[in-house]
């Protein structure tokens, strides 16, 4: 159920075009288009210094994640925005597995994992292409935590540790807006 709620909340945004940043991230990219740029990724801004703006933005994670949709939808706007749905329900069902496990009750943690995924807040993010940061980010952070509450839990403790800490890094990779000299 949260899965086709937060798809069909979000269905409409499939035949839209690329807008703002788009363009520049996925549209005009080259960099997504060849998998030979990918240590280059690792070691540029998002904007691959074309814009002085946005050069603190270091994000590998998120142009990988293009160059992933690049390899199967070239420039179809459809597979953008539908890989930034699927990155919500994600988001949607480990908001859900969270709650149940802090709270115990499947009701509670049911209503606030659909909350979330028909909140106006996370439009931005799930309709706008170069938004999808916010979920890859959101989701390793949930799922880090997620891993490290199981592993606190647990018998199986080692191994859940060994993901909470393989979930964290690209968590703050997604997300990291702290800049990297060049």
């Amino acid at each position: 159920m949260l899965f086709v709620v937060t798809t069909l909340t979000y269905w409409n945004t499939l035949g839209n075009g690329f807008v703002w940043d788009d363009e520049v991230l996925v549209n005009s990219n080259s960099y997504i288009r060849n998998f030979s740029y990918l240590g280059a990724a690792f070691r540029t801004d998002l904007f691959h210094g074309r814009t002085v703006s946005a050069a603190t933005h270091y994000r590998p994670l998120q142009t990988l994640s293009y160059m992933l949709d690049y390899m199967v939808w070239g420039l179809n706007p459809f597979g953008y925005h539908l890989t930034n749905i699927l990155l919500h329900a994600l988001c949607v069902l480990l908001v859900y597995a969270m709650c149940q496990r802090l709270f115990g009750g499947k009701g509670l943690a049911c209503a606030v994992a659909l909350l979330f995924a028909v909140h106006p807040i996370n439009t931005n993010a799930i309709t706008y292409v170069a938004g999808r940061a916010d979920p890859m980010a959101f989701a390793g952070m949930l799922g880090a935590l997620l891993l490290l509450d199981i592993s606190q839990r647990s018998y199986q403790r080692g191994a859940a540790f060994l993901g909470h800490m393989s979930a964290r890094w690209p968590a703050i990779w997604w997300r990291c807006s702290a800049g990297k000299a060049h």
